[in-house]
C-alpha cells in the first residue's frame, strides 16, 4: 500500500478530553465513544494520550480512587503524533518501533484525527505482520549493537559492553574519559 497517506484511513473524530478531568470521567467517555483511548487536548493541540491500560496499571492496580486522580497525572506525554500526509507504511513502522497502537494526526499543531493499527489492518492486513517483524528485527539488532564484548582498544581491559567511539571500541571507563 505504498503511497497511501494517513489522512485517507484515519478516524476524523477522535475521542478527546481536557487534562483536568478525573480518571472516572475519562473511563466513562471511553465507554460512551466505544474506544480504548482518549487523546488529551489543550487548545485543540494534543498534549497526551490515555489508554485503558494506563487506567488499569496506573490507577486500578495501584488501588487509587478513579474519582480522585486527574487524567493529566496518568496520561502518556508527550504524545507521538504524525502528519496527515505521512505514508501509512511509515506510520505503521513508527507504531511498531515504539510499540504503540495509536497515533494522533496533527496539522499545524491541531488534532485532526487518529490512525490506529485497526485502521491499517482494514486496508492492508499483511502490512501489520511485516511491520511487527521489522520491529522484532530492529530490537534484535539494537541488542546486538548494545552488547559488544572484547578488549578495550585504549586500556586493553576486557569488557562485556564496549562502545564504538569514533571507530574505536572502548570500555565504559575509557568512553567516559573521552567525553
Amino acid at each position: 500500500m505504498k503511497g497511501v497517506p494517513v489522512f485517507e484511513i484515519m478516524s476524523k473524530k477522535p475521542a478527546t478530553a481536557p487534562p483536568t478531568i478525573k480518571v472516572s470521567e475519562a473511563a466513562s467517555l471511553m465507554k460512551k465513544h466505544g474506544v480504548g483511548s482518549l487523546i488529551i487536548v489543550k487548545s485543540k493541540a494534543p498534549i497526551g494520550i490515555v489508554t485503558e491500560r494506563d487506567i488499569l496499571t496506573k490507577v486500578v492496580a495501584q488501588k487509587l480512587e478513579p474519582d480522585e486522580v486527574m487524567i493529566e497525572e496518568i496520561m502518556s506525554s508527550p504524545v507521538v503524533c504524525v502528519h496527515p500526509h505521512m505514508d501509512i507504511n511509515d506510520a505503521a513502522k513508527q507504531m511498531a518501533s515504539l510499540q504503540i497502537r495509536r497515533l494522533p494526526v496533527v496539522e499545524d499543531s491541531i488534532l485532526i484525527g487518529i490512525v490506529t493499527e485497526k485502521d491499517i489492518l482494514k486496508i492492508s492486513p499483511q502490512l501489520i505482520e511485516i511491520i511487527q517483524e521489522y520491529a522484532r528485527i530492529s530490537r534484535y539488532v539494537d541488542r546486538i549493537e548494545e552488547k559488544i564484548s572484547g578488549y578495550c582498544e585504549n586500556c586493553k581491559a576486557f569488557s562485556d559492553q564496549l562502545n564504538d567511539v569514533d571507530g574505536e571500541l572502548l570500555c565504559r571507563r575509557c568512553t567516559e574519559a573521552k567525553s
